[in-house]
């Protein structure tokens, strides 16, 4: 398992359990209970036949959670359309969640897609290394677009959203200012 997030130990790894921002039964907004208990069973690979079962304990921790929102109207350029859905700062990670509008777009062929980095007032940039996993908006042609990425060395006082896509002639990432979003990180 790699070591992902600022755990502060090369043996530790972080996990992320996501779900979907939508359920996919009715549409209503779905949200994790501010506690819980997380059943975990784990099997290595050569012990078949031991299972390692945790019971954790989960309660959310708001007070070093921060998140960012935006009423700005959505960015275009080209065939693309998209808007801030929010950014979630924990101490291990960052959730940045893109509203892409695919009104404009024929579905039907192939398509680029969008993909994102962050960059704070200072210049650092960071951005998901694993890609990121979308769900429609119920009643809309647009979706939430997760994506999951190390946080900054230091609480942002601002943070860029930085799309961009990939050329395909030289695999070189190509930001496209047209669609960046600045947003202030309210201490």
């Amino acid at each position: 398992m790699k070591n992902w997030g600022r755990t502060d130990s090369p043996a530790a790894a972080v996990v992320t359990i996501s779900y979907a921002d939508y359920s996919s039964k009715d549409g209503t907004t779905y949200r994790f209970p501010d506690e819980f208990t997380l059943n975990l069973e784990i099997g290595l690979v050569g012990m078949d036949q031991e299972r390692f079962v945790f019971d954790i304990p989960v309660k959310k921790n708001e007070s070093e959670t921060k998140i960012i929102t935006s009423d700005a109207p959505p960015k275009e350029w080209r065939e693309f359309k998209i808007s801030l859905g929010r950014i979630e700062i924990t101490p291990v990670m960052i959730r940045l969640t893109m509203n892409e509008d695919y009104s404009k777009q024929d579905l039907t062929k192939r398509r680029e897609r969008l993909r994102y980095m962050l960059e704070d007032q200072d210049g650092n940039r960071i951005e998901a290394d694993r890609g990121g996993f979308g769900r429609g908006i119920p009643n809309t042609k647009m979706i939430a677009m997760n994506m999951d990425m190390d946080p900054f060395e230091r609480m942002p006082t601002q943070i860029t959203i930085l799309p961009y896509l990939i050329s395909h002639e030289t695999r070189e990432k190509m930001i496209i200012p047209e669609l960046a979003i600045k947003v202030p990180v309210n201490e």
